[in-house]
């Protein structure tokens, strides 16, 4: 079974699928899997592709492998599309604020797998100046500076790379008292945020 993404609309569109099924490319190679953590806290295998499609493309995106068993059933397949919105690009101000990063120095050095912009999914408006850290589960994230909290959302274990959990993700807002930018901490652990 081959798997397509079709964007016949005359606008830029990303798509985010996701497959618990093995998948393969053009040449027969197995794509590798990553893994995400259901509602359960129960953590499954998957694949995740992101694709960015133009106006009017067709695109063979991969080959579903099913085992005996799943040939039966049906396709284990979630989607998300959602039109790539150009970013508007602001003129810099001459009182952009400073931030430090949310962890203490004695935690990294930690890799950054995933910058201002990125290409994963940092090219939207709202994400396009995010930072992704590859840190150990439990490492502490501290505010940035002084502020006032203006939203939390701690009671979900879902993690991992699959389309459903997108947007699913525990988060810490705060609006910094120096400058009035929010800032957002996202992919925390359950039960793990404490507000003073």
């Amino acid at each position: 079974r081959i798997l397509s993404a079709i964007n016949p609309t005359e606008e830029t569109k990303v798509f985010y699928i996701s497959s618990s099924h093995k998948t393969r490319d053009g040449e027969g190679n197995e794509f590798e899997r990553g893994t995400y953590r259901d509602e359960e806290g129960e953590v499954h295998p998957c694949t995740t592709f992101i694709l960015v499609l133009g106006p009017c493309t067709i695109v063979e995106v991969c080959e579903i492998v099913m085992s005996e068993e799943e040939r039966d059933g049906e396709l284990d397949l979630h989607s998300d599309v959602q039109v790539l919105k150009k970013r508007e690009n602001p003129s810099p101000s001459p009182s952009a604020a400073v931030i430090a990063f949310p962890f203490k120095v004695e935690c990294g050095p930690l890799l950054c797998t995933q910058g201002f912009g990125g290409h994963f999914t940092h090219f939207f408006p709202n994400t396009f100046h995010a930072i992704d850290f590859r840190c150990p589960v439990g490492m502490p994230v501290v505010a940035v500076g002084n502020g006032q909290v203006t939203g939390v959302r701690d009671g979900s274990q879902v993690s991992g790379i699959h389309v459903s959990n997108l947007f699913k993700w525990n988060s810490v807002q705060i609006r910094l008292a120096s400058s009035g930018l929010v800032v957002e901490y996202v992919h925390l652990r359950c039960g793990s945020v404490k507000v003073r």
